[in-house]
């Protein structure tokens, strides 16, 4: 068999899943579910080609097909001008890493290097992108954290004082949370490329003369991706309530420790569905029955569970290491 990489990937900005990727010489898939998969052949043709000195040449995905182990393999239409014999002979190689690989899921993120938004004494206050090499170039320019449209479509912050409700106005809670996040009322916040290292720590990729240190250790950086305390307590309320929300995607994360891992678990069964698509890239499960029942519950189709509310709650800060 082809040499073969498998690697996953963060979907951020903000987190909302991992990208598997399953990569052989000039043929890739990728998955966001480990179930579903897409698989794509690079055009060789112009990956033959040249281009002006100092030029990298992009090269465009052929789509090869979609395949899981229920529905199989279903190709993809191919152009005639299009090397069949060259399409089919990656495809099925790259289909048998896809098959040979399943049972490691979820794979290593590899996404190691990453940009975040500064607070005002230049630590780490949100992930905002995330990649497997080391960025070119040190401009980034004007990088917003942006809550998605998911969210703003069902983000909702209960429990909120009357003064709150005051501040907010009519104001969606997706963006009021991203305003403050992004300092919009101010001068706005820096970003800057970091490389994570082992043990958790993390190594501006390009020093700058006014750093007071080039590595910050561990704990500088959130742990949920997004800080957690802040001084405004209306900020800090609408940030845990959003923690909660995005309960089933922080699972996927493998730096949590036990106790954010049960929490999370508890908040995220308020979205059976959403545990049911991401389960199988869990890295770790603490109540293995709780989240089994939630499975069912999804695939049944059923309401949630008698004494479990709807109504969002906020992630204690006692579940969050410092």
């Amino acid at each position: 068999m082809a040499e073969v990489c498998c690697y996953s990937q963060r979907m951020l900005n903000p987190f909302h899943g991992l990208m598997s990727v399953v990569k052989i010489p000039l043929a890739d898939a990728v998955s966001t579910d480990g179930v579903n998969w897409i698989l794509y052949v690079w055009d060789e043709e112009l990956l033959g080609a040249g281009g002006e000195e100092g030029k990298a040449i992009e090269v465009p995905d052929i789509k090869y097909g979609t395949w899981s182990a229920s529905e199989g393999l279903q190709r993809a239409p191919v152009r005639s001008t299009q090397d069949y014999s060259l399409i089919q002979d990656k495809g099925d190689a790259l289909l048998a890493a896809i098959k040979a690989n399943l049972s490691a899921l979820p794979f290593p993120l590899e996404d190691r290097f990453e940009l975040w938004l500064l607070d005002s004494a230049g630590l780490p206050l949100a992930l905002v992108d995330s990649a497997t090499e080391a960025p070119v170039g040190d401009e980034v320019g004007h990088v917003r954290w942006n809550p998605g449209r998911c969210c703003r479509a069902e983000f909702r912050a209960g429990d909120l004082e009357a003064a709150w409700q005051a501040a907010l106005h009519d104001t969606a809670h997706a963006d009021a949370l991203a305003s403050r996040i992004n300092a919009e009322d101010g001068a706005g916040r820096r970003a800057r490329w970091l490389e994570r290292d082992e043990q958790g720590g993390g190594v501006f990729v390009h020093p700058e003369a006014g750093d007071e240190t080039a590595c910050l250790a561990r704990h500088w950086f959130p742990p949920l991706l997004l800080r957690a305390h802040w001084e405004d307590a209306l900020t800090e309320h609408l940030v845990r309530a959003f923690h909660a929300w995005q309960a089933p995607w922080l699972l996927l994360l493998d730096t949590l420790t036990r106790r954010e891992r049960a929490a999370l678990e508890q908040l995220a069964c308020r979205q059976a569905g959403r545990i049911a698509e991401q389960f199988r890239l869990y890295p770790d499960v603490v109540d293995r029955d709780r989240l089994t029942a939630a499975r069912v519950q999804a695939k049944m189709g059923l309401p949630a569970a008698e004494g479990e509310s709807t109504e969002p709650e906020i992630l204690s800060p006692f579940y969050l290491e410092l």
